[in-house]
C-alpha cells in the first residue's frame, strides 16, 4: 500500500510534469488570470508539448533501443541525455514564453529551473540527486516568491502549505522506494528552491 501510494506521488509530482503545473498555476493566481481562456490553453498546451511530451518522447525512444532501463532512470549514469533533453526543452520554453510577451517573473521561473537542471546534472556526476524533490521546491519556490513580491492574487498561505507538504510526500515517497538517501531528497529541494526563488527575485 505504501509503496503504491509513493509510485502515485512520483507519478503524479514527475519533474517532466512540473513546469506545466507551474505555468497553469502562474495564468490562474495571478493578473494574468484576465487573459482569454483560449490563450491561456494554447499557452499550458504548448509548454506542456515542449516540457512534458517531447522529453517523454525521447526517453521512450531511448528505452526501445536500450539506452535507458525504465523512466525512473534508477542507474545515474542514464540521466545525461534526458537531462540533456529537458535543459534544451527548458531554454525552448523560455524563448518561446519570452517573445509570447510573458512578464520578466514568469520567464524567471523558466531560468530558475533551467539553473537547478544544470546544477542537478552537474552533481549527478558524482551522486544521484533526487530531481523530483529540486522540480517540486522549486514550485513552491514560485508560489513563495509570487506572494512576497505581490504577483499572485489572494491568500497564498493555502496554496504553500498544499505545495510544502506535497514535497515533504514526494520526499518521503523517494526513501520509501529506495530511490534516493535522505541527503539527496533534501540536497534536491534544497537546490530546487534556491535556483528558482533567487532567479525570480531577480526578475
Amino acid at each position: 500500500m505504501l509503496k503504491n501510494l509513493s509510485l502515485f506521488l512520483s507519478a503524479v509530482f514527475s519533474p517532466l510534469i512540473i513546469p506545466t503545473y507551474g505555468i497553469a498555476m502562474a495564468l490562474s493566481i495571478s493578473a494574468l488570470n484576465s487573459t482569454p481562456f483560449n490563450v491561456k490553453m494554447s499557452v499550458v498546451l504548448m509548454v506542456a508539448a515542449m516540457t512534458f511530451l517531447l522529453p517523454l518522447i525521447v526517453m521512450w525512444l531511448m528505452l526501445r533501443v536500450g539506452y535507458i532501463s525504465g523512466f525512473a532512470l534508477e542507474h545515474r549514469e542514464e540521466r545525461f541525455v534526458p537531462f540533456f533533453v529537458a535543459i534544451s526543452s527548458y531554454l525552448a520554453c523560455w524563448l518561446y514564453l519570452y517573445r509570447a510577451g510573458a512578464p520578466s517573473w514568469l520567464t524567471m521561473f523558466v531560468v530558475g529551473a533551467i539553473a537547478a537542471a544544470l546544477i542537478a546534472c552537474l552533481v549527478t556526476r558524482w551522486w544521484k540527486i533526487s530531481i523530483h524533490t529540486t522540480s517540486l521546491a522549486g514550485l513552491l519556490a514560485m508560489v513563495c516568491s509570487m506572494a512576497i513580491n505581490g504577483q499572485a492574487h489572494g491568500d497564498m498561505l493555502p496554496l504553500i502549505s498544499v505545495f510544502a507538504l506535497s514535497l515533504g510526500a514526494v520526499g518521503t515517497s523517494r526513501l520509501v522506494l529506495n530511490r534516493h538517501t535522505l541527503a539527496q531528497v533534501a540536497a534536491g529541494a534544497l537546490c530546487g528552491f534556491l535556483c528558482v526563488f533567487i532567479a525570480m527575485s531577480l526578475g
